[in-house]
């Protein structure tokens, strides 16, 4: 039987930790800096003290039941139970979020509803920070609860008085791709948790809000990037009629101290202050596309936001492209798309900085590396090498081992000169319009990291259309030449991925020494072994 004054201790804890939450992240979560580890000021990316929107957000949501209580309120002070909080990249938010998770359930018995646009976001980023703060918690916290993996559950006394899972005291994912997810979830305390929140779609919001329509505390907290001006989110800053909803905050270079300023400063520096990118990753502004943008943000990032189909029943065909570098300032980039007769899936971007001495050499090296490792079929899939200049030699070495290769030449004549003044325009179009029309999806991990996903996101947005129209020319773009002469480095990844889109038939030719028999079943991908040898090429 349990003493009267542990439940008093424990009651007491309870009520402290609702009213304190830095508190509990602070000494409970340990979210301070121990003995031989940095503070915050010394060493922002490893310390594990609380930064300051960090605090502020723990602080609005207990305010919620402050206001309810009749307590002081220290940041929200109407105690708006609808928290919105745009961010740029790289505080900590998805950190944030789970901090907030963890001292919701420790405060109140009850439920955390977690979603984002996809289901891989909550597995891999989420709850990978709500198992890292587990770990670093005191131990006997840790012991209240099991963590599965998209659940997490609080123990309670069973029937038989074992300890068992409490089903309706928990924290739980659920995908935003179905409304139904998260229709059914009504508790007393409830607490739902949006994470990149503008790339959740519209249609779910109304689930939401009727999730947290009834209940004692009913908290939704929001965060994302701010990278559209439309939908829900955008409005809950922008709209002056949503103002009396929500407790609004910015996490900005003034509170919080992990963002690195010296990648601000590099952003800055490549695409200038007043690029939607900068503003949008780096500071977390919303930013207006440019009328000359040729193609806005938000595109891009509900293609990065959907979750990939994985086929439509056609044939599967594989496209690398490769942007040549030679070896100065610029990169080399290899694109691996796959195609289907619906859409297509950008699946890798490999950047790279290869010595002028061997570039040419190694950028054919690092195509076929990278199509084989895709499952290309030699002979039956393509190469669209960027043949001026320096890619000339990157598409000889490509066509000599036997590959279909497109010879693309931005400066050549388009496929209808009438709309297009040469191929650069085209296929940068033809990019534009698939994903326009939602018919290009990004693989999860089609970047290496985050900071190559924000620069291929800049170049995009550094590519514009050209007022000097001419003749029936219905639209056109600002040069390559002309981005430079602005300070714009070359949009190498963005290129990259423009190039995948050429027209031109590929060129194809066997190594020396293959049969004409060896030719033919290279091209239908079958195997060669066994076969004879013959003189010429095909």
């Amino acid at each position: 039987m349990i003493a009267q004054r542990d439940i008093d201790l424990a009651a007491k804890y309870i009520e402290h930790t609702r009213l304190e939450p830095t508190w509990f992240a602070r000494e409970v979560l340990n979210h301070k800096a121990l003995k031989d580890e940095p503070t915050l000021r010394e060493d922002a990316a490893r310390s594990w003290e609380l930064d300051q929107f960090q605090v502020d957000i723990l602080e609005a949501v207990a305010d919620v039941w402050r206001k309810k209580q009749g307590v002081a309120t220290r940041i929200n002070h109407n105690g708006r139970n609808y928290i919105t909080v745009r961010s740029g990249h790289g505080p900590g938010k998805t950190h944030l979020a789970a901090l907030v998770a963890h001292w919701f359930n420790a405060a109140f018995r009850g439920r955390v509803v977690c979603t984002a646009p996809k289901l891989a976001q909550l597995r891999t980023r989420l709850w990978s920070s709500i198992r890292k703060i587990d770990n670093r918690s005191e131990p006997w916290y840790r012991s209240t609860h099991v963590i599965h993996d998209t659940a997490v559950y609080w123990w309670r006394p069973g029937v038989t008085g074992k300890m068992e899972e409490d089903k309706d005291w928990c924290i739980l994912a659920e995908t935003a791709s179905h409304p139904e997810n998260l229709a059914g979830h009504h508790e007393q305390y409830q607490l739902v948790i949006v994470e990149e929140a503008t790339g959740v779609p519209e249609h779910l919001y109304p689930v939401i809000f009727g999730a947290l329509s009834t209940g004692v505390i009913q908290i939704l907290l929001m965060i994302s990037n701010p990278t559209k001006q439309t939908g829900t989110f955008a409005a809950s800053h922008l709209k002056s009629s949503e103002e009396a909803n929500y407790f609004r905050y910015h996490v900005n270079l003034k509170n919080a101290r992990r963002v690195n300023r010296e990648w601000v400063q590099q952003l800055e520096r490549k695409y200038g202050k007043e690029s939607p990118i900068v503003k949008i990753r780096a500071h977390g502004e919303f930013a207006d596309a440019s009328p000359r943008q040729l193609i806005p943000t938000a595109w891009v990032m509900d293609a990065m936001d959907r979750d990939a189909r994985p086929t439509d029943g056609s044939l599967r065909r594989l496209r690398v492209s490769v942007d040549v570098a030679d070896g100065g300032e610029d990169e080399t980039v290899v694109a691996v798309k796959e195609c289907w007769a619906s859409f297509e899936t950008l699946l890798r971007v490999r950047r790279f900085s290869f010595p002028a001495v061997d570039a040419v050499a190694r950028a054919a090296d690092a195509a076929e590396e990278l199509f084989y490792a895709s499952q290309g079929k030699r002979g039956q899939d393509d190469i669209v090498v960027d043949s001026l200049g320096v890619g000339a030699g990157a598409r000889d070495i490509l066509i000599r081992r036997g590959h279909r290769v497109v010879e693309y030449m931005g400066g050549a004549g388009s496929d209808d000169p009438a709309r297009w003044r040469n191929r650069r325009v085209q296929s940068y179009l033809c990019l534009r319009d698939a994903l326009r029309d939602g018919r290009l999806d990004f693989a999860e991990d089609c970047f290496v990291s985050a900071e190559d996903t924000d620069e291929f996101l800049a170049q995009l947005a550094s590519v514009e259309l050209s007022d000097a129209v001419s003749g029936e020319r219905l639209e056109d773009l600002v040069t390559k030449t002309e981005m430079k002469r602005k300070g714009q480095q070359s949009p190498d990844i963005a290129d990259a991925l423009a190039i995948s889109f050429a027209t031109q038939r590929p060129v194809f030719a066997m190594p020396d020494g293959y049969s004409l028999a060896q030719a033919m079943c290279v091209v239908a991908g079958s195997d060669i072994s066994g076969l004879d040898a013959g003189g010429g090429s095909y």
